[in-house]
């Protein structure tokens, strides 16, 4: 339970990080049916970062699947409520 809490605490801090990123990306790239090219753009960004942040950091595959995973949600979000097209 302690490991659930640990990473549901840094889904929650990497949320605001996740939501800029995305909006950055689709202000770049405004047209629609690019998700996956936006994707691929994210991963690029979480392992340019990454490759600076040297041994301590869990591995790289579990890192782009939850920034992926919140991403995916947020950008769910935001077409729901009309904020994305």
């Amino acid at each position: 339970m302690k490991r659930f809490l640990q990473l549901l605490e840094l889904a929650v801090k990497i949320l605001p990080l996740v939501v800029s990123v995305v909006k950055t990306l689709e202000s770049a790239v405004p047209v629609g049916g690019q998700g996956a090219f936006k994707s691929e753009m994210l991963t690029s960004i979480v392992e340019a970062v990454y490759e600076e942040g040297g041994d301590e950091l869990p591995p790289l595959a579990s890192v782009i699947g939850m920034v992926g995973k919140v991403a995916t949600g947020v950008v769910s979000l935001f077409k729901k409520t009309g904020l994305f097209q």
